[in-house]
């Protein structure tokens, strides 16, 4: 991995990339990492197989595309018209896409006029440590609070989902809930590593 410079996105410090990021973005857009950002668009080392590199496309004027510190983006598509927002501390899995606009109108009642008209876009917020799991979807309108984990293979739709759930299926509903009381603090590696059939991870 290196932490080279990547055109068109304003990067933090120790931002780091493996292979190499497709990124397009407009006059007037945005894409931006915060410090210890991981961009990896590598198959080696990864834990399945990554069917496209890391891509960043922000092909609309006023459009933002927004990572958080220390996420971390494996082999994963975010497209924004609009705004993409990313919390800190993040995982997008491997063939994950996350798009901020269909393109086209999605309505059934505009099937005889859907070539000829685009769709509006609307914001995306993905709320601090969540996981997007390989292959998902995460389409317009979506906001997904702090903790969340969406399953593999999920088509996630419009809609607010609450902290630390389980998101999954087609189309994704919440499976599982936890109270934030229950989820351990940043400084609790030590406990959860005597605790839990984990093991460090230093990355």
């Amino acid at each position: 991995m290196t932490d080279h410079p990547v055109p068109d996105i304003e990067q933090g410090a120790r931002v780091r990339i493996s292979g190499t990021p497709r990124v397009r973005r407009v006059p007037g857009a945005r894409i931006v990492c915060g410090d210890d950002v991981v961009l990896n668009s590598s198959w080696e080392g990864y834990h399945s197989a990554m069917p496209f590199p890391v891509t960043l496309i922000a092909d609309r004027p006023g459009a933002q595309i927004t990572i958080g510190a220390r996420s971390r983006l494996h082999g994963c598509c975010i497209h924004a018209w609009s705004s993409v927002t990313l919390g800190q501390a993040c995982l997008v899995a491997a063939g994950a896409q996350i798009l901020d606009a269909h393109g086209h109108s999605a309505a059934l009642e505009h099937a005889r006029l859907r070539t000829r008209v685009q769709d509006r876009p609307a914001e995306i917020v993905i709320g601090d440590y969540c996981w997007i799991g390989l292959g998902a979807l995460v389409l317009k309108g979506v906001h997904l609070g702090e903790g969340c984990i969406v399953g593999a293979g999920a088509v996630v739709m419009p809609g607010e989902y609450p902290p630390f759930s389980l998101v999954a299926g087609v189309p994704a509903r919440v499976v599982r809930t936890v109270e934030a009381s229950a989820v351990l603090p940043e400084d609790g590696l030590d406990d959860l590593l005597l605790r839990a059939d984990v093991t460090r991870l230093d990355y």
